[in-house]
Order: structure tokens, then C-alpha cells, then sequence
């Protein structure tokens, strides 16, 4: 990893980043890659105590963790 690579994804872990990747898409095609040659994916974890409580349906506190975890990741994005 190059240290832009390092310098992004320390910076989005102390963000609140749980994990982030990166991927080559060049040999994706083109309409999917849109001229960009690299991809970062970022991960934030689920709350595992929210996540054990789900039995037969989602709760109102795991619709609460998703909307926490995607606010975080429409920042992060950014």
C-alpha cells in the first residue's frame, strides 16, 4: 500500500471507519469504472448487541443502528 493509501484509510478509521479496502477496476468496463482506476470500499460495523437482539424481524434499535451506520458512511464519502 502507498502511503496516500495508508495516509486515506488512517484517516477514515479515526473517523469512524471500522475496515476499508481497495480495489484495481481497470479491468472493469469503462461505463462501470467511469475513468476511475481504483475503488475504496469502507466498512463501519454494526452494533453486536443490536444485531443478537433481531429474532423474526428487524427492531426499531436495528433501524436506529442502520441510520446511524449510513449516516457515518454518507460523511465518510464525502
Amino acid at each position: 500500500m502507498n502511503n496516500l493509501s495508508i495516509e486515506l484509510k488512517d484517516k477514515l478509521v479515526s473517523e469512524g471507519a471500522s475496515l476499508v479496502g481497495y480495489a484495481d477496476l481497470s479491468g472493469m468496463p469503462p461505463d462501470i469504472h467511469k475513468n476511475m482506476p481504483f475503488g475504496v470500499s469502507i466498512v463501519v460495523a454494526l452494533n453486536p448487541v443490536i444485531i443478537s437482539g433481531i429474532h423474526n424481524e428487524p427492531t426499531k434499535e436495528y433501524y436506529a443502528e442502520y441510520e446511524r451506520v449510513n449516516d457515518i458512511l454518507d460523511e465518510l464519502s464525502q
